[in-house]
C-alpha cells in the first residue's frame, strides 16, 4: 500500500501501545488515511466489483448470471452519484473535527457512495448465496462491512451519520428495482 502511494499504517492487537497511539496520532494529523475509506473508493470499488463478477462467473459458469451480478450492483449504485448531484449537501465542516482528513472530498455528500457500493455489493452477494451453506456467513460479513464502512465515514468527517445511514436505506429501496431490471429485462438476451 505505501509504496501504491496509500499512506496506510497497522493498527491490531499485536502492536505494542506506543506504536498503535503513534499511528492514531498520524491518522489524526492526516499522515494516514482510513484504509477503510479508500478501499472502496469508485476505482478500487469498480476493481472489486469486476473481480467478483469474474469469480461468480468462474465458479457457477453461468456468465447471464455474473452479468446480472454486476449489472445489480451497479444500478443500484451509480444513480446515487445522480442523486448527489442533485440533493447537493455539501460536507461536513473540516475545520470543526477534532482530527481532520489530509484532503476532504469536494463532491456533495449526500449519499455516500461509500456506503452505497459496498450495501450493495453485500446484498447482491446475500441474495445470490441464498439457500447455499455460505448464507447466513454473507449475512454476517455483509452486515460487519455496511457497519463498518457507515462508522467509518462518519467517524473521518467525510459525511454526516445521515448519509451513511440514508444511503443503506437507498439501497434497500432500489436493489429490488434493479434486479428485476436485469433479471427479468434485460436478461434474457445475454447467453447462458
Amino acid at each position: 500500500l505505501l509504496s501504491s502511494g496509500v499512506r496506510a499504517a497497522a493498527l491490531h492487537g499485536g502492536r505494542s501501545q506506543p506504536k498503535r497511539t503513534r499511528t492514531l496520532a498520524q491518522f489524526k494529523s492526516g499522515q494516514v488515511t482510513a484504509l477503510v475509506y479508500d478501499l472502496f473508493s469508485p476505482v478500487p470499488a469498480i476493481v472489486i466489483t469486476v473481480i467478483v463478477t469474474g469469480l461468480v462467473w468462474a465458479l457457477t459458469g453461468r456468465l447471464a448470471l455474473a452479468v446480472a451480478f454486476a449489472g445489480t450492483i451497479a444500478l443500484t449504485w451509480v444513480p446515487a452519484d445522480i442523486v448527489k448531484i442533485a440533493v447537493d449537501r455539501p460536507r461536513p465542516d473540516a475545520t470543526l473535527l477534532p482530527h481532520p482528513v489530509g484532503s476532504m472530498p469536494v463532491d456533495p455528500s449526500f449519499p455516500s457512495g461509500h456506503v452505497v457500493f459496498v450495501t450493495a455489493l453485500a446484498v447482491t452477494v446475500i441474495v445470490l448465496l441464498k439457500g447455499s451453506r455460505w448464507h447466513r456467513l454473507s449475512i454476517a460479513l455483509g452486515i460487519f462491512l455496511v457497519a463498518l464502512i457507515a462508522v467509518s465515514v462518519a467517524v473521518i468527517g467525510v459525511h454526516y451519520p445521515t448519509d451513511a445511514i440514508a444511503s443503506g436505506l437507498w439501497v434497500l429501496g432500489v436493489f429490488p428495482a434493479a434486479r428485476v431490471i436485469w433479471g427479468r429485462m434485460l436478461m434474457p438476451p445475454v447467453p447462458v
